[in-house]
C-alpha cells in the first residue's frame, strides 16, 4: 500500500500518493483514492523508481505506464488534467508528450503534468554520514584494486558485464574489488544466460575477497540501514574508481516487457550514482545512453578527457557501450 498526505502543489491542496521502490500499485486503491478525493488534484509520487511499464494485478499483465494511470484516471470519473505524475526518470516528461502524439491524445485529455524528481539525491544527501575523517586516507593511500564493481539484484545488463570483464581478464581480485549476487544456481537466477560461460558460471556468486563472507552480507545498505556505510569505506579505500551498474540501462529488457511499438527514453539516477558524489569517486557507467550528459546538464562536471574516454555515452547500442 501507497503512503498519502496533503500537501500544496502548483498552488493547489494536492493529496500526495508517495509510491515505495517495493511497493506493488493496485488499481483497485488507486481508484479508490481518486473517487474519495474529488475535491483535491493527485499527485502519485513513484520517484522511488522510474518506471516505463507496470504490472497490472487486474490481468496480470505488463502495460505500458501512462496506459495505466489514463485507465484509473477515466475509471475514476476524474478530469486527466487533475492528476499529476512524478517519477525517477530525467526522460519521462518527453517520454509522456511522445507517447500523447502516438496515441493521439490531446492536451485537454492529458495528465495535469507529468514530471521528474531526483528523490535518490535528497535521500543520500540527508542519510549518508560524514566521512570526512576517512577522505584523507582514502585520496592519499595507494590502493589494492584498480576498481570495484558492486551489485546486489541481478539484472541481465549487469550479467552482460560480468561476462564482458571475464571475456577482457578483468575480474582477477588483484585489479577489480567485486561483488555479485545471485539468487541461485539457475541462469536465469543471474539476471542473464551464462550457457555459454560454464567456468564464469561456476564462480557464481562472487563473494567479497579477503574473507568478507557473502557480499549480501556484506553490502547490505539502503536508505534506512546507515550503520553499514563502513563497509562501502573499505572497498572505496581499496579502489580508485567505481564501475556503476545503474538499475536500468535504457532497454525495455529492464522490465521484462514487450516493445510496446514506440521507445522511451529512461535515465534514471540512483544511490548508486549519488553515493559515487557524496564519497568523491570517479566512475564508469554500464547504464543508459546519455547518462552522462544528463548529469552534465544538471551542472555537474565529469572525467572526460582527463581520467576516461566518456565517448561511450553516446553509443546508443547497449552491447557497443558497454565494451567502448
Amino acid at each position: 500500500m501507497f503512503k498519502t498526505f496533503l500537501a500544496t502543489y502548483k498552488e493547489k491542496p494536492t493529496i500526495v500518493c508517495v509510491v515505495n521502490a517495493d511497493t506493488i500499485l493496485q488499481k483497485a486503491d488507486l481508484i479508490e483514492l481518486l473517487k474519495g478525493y474529488s475535491n483535491y488534484n493527485i499527485l502519485i509520487d513513484y520517484t522511488a523508481e522510474a518506471p516505463l511499464v507496470i504490472h497490472d494485478t487486474e490481468t496480470n499483465q505488463i502495460i505500458d505506464v501512462f496506459d495505466y494511470l489514463h485507465n484509473i484516471v477515466q475509471r475514476s470519473d476524474r478530469h486527466p488534467n487533475t492528476v499529476f505524475y512524478v517519477n525517477g526518470n530525467m526522460d519521462i516528461k518527453a517520454n509522456y508528450e511522445y507517447y500523447k502524439s502516438v496515441k493521439g491524445i490531446k492536451d485537454e485529455q492529458s495528465l495535469g503534468g507529468v514530471d521528474y524528481y531526483c528523490v535518490w539525491a535528497a535521500n543520500q544527501k540527508s542519510n549518508q554520514p560524514d566521512h570526512s575523517s576517512s577522505y584523507d586516507k582514502y585520496k592519499k593511500s595507494v590502493k589494492s584494486y584498480h576498481a570495484s564493481f558492486l551489485n546486489a539484484t541481478p539484472k541481465w545488463h549487469r550479467a552482460e558485464a560480468i561476462k564482458m570483464l571475464w571475456q577482457k581478464d578483468c575480474l582477477d581480485f588483484k585489479k577489480m574489488r567485486v561483488t555479485y549476487m545471485a539468487k541461485g544456481s539457475d541462469n536465469q537466477e543471474f539476471g542473464g544466460d551464462f550457457t555459454d560461460f560454464p567456468e564464469l558460471k561456476k564462480i557464481l556468486p562472487i563473494a567479497s575477497p579477503q574473507g568478507h563472507g557473502n557480499c549480501t552480507q556484506n553490502l547490505t545498505w539502503n536508505y534506512a540501514n546507515i550503520s553499514n556505510y563502513h563497509r562501502f569505506l573499505e572497498i572505496f579505500n581499496e579502489t580508485y574508481f567505481d564501475v556503476v551498474t545503474e538499475t536500468q540501462a535504457g532497454n525495455l529488457r529492464d522490465q521484462n516487457a514487450k516493445p510496446l511499438g514506440y521507445t522511451w527514453s529512461s535515465r534514471f539516477y540512483t544511490e548508486k550514482t549519488w553515493r559515487c558524489m557524496h564519497f568523491k569517486r570517479p566512475f564508469l557507467y554500464v547504464s543508459a545512453p546519455g547518462q552522462l550528459e544528463g548529469l552534465r546538464s544538471l551542472g555537474f562536471r565529469t572525467f572526460d578527457g582527463f581520467l576516461f574516454d566518456e565517448s561511450y555515452d553516446k553509443e546508443v547500442n547497449f552491447y557497443k557501450r558497454l565494451v567502448s
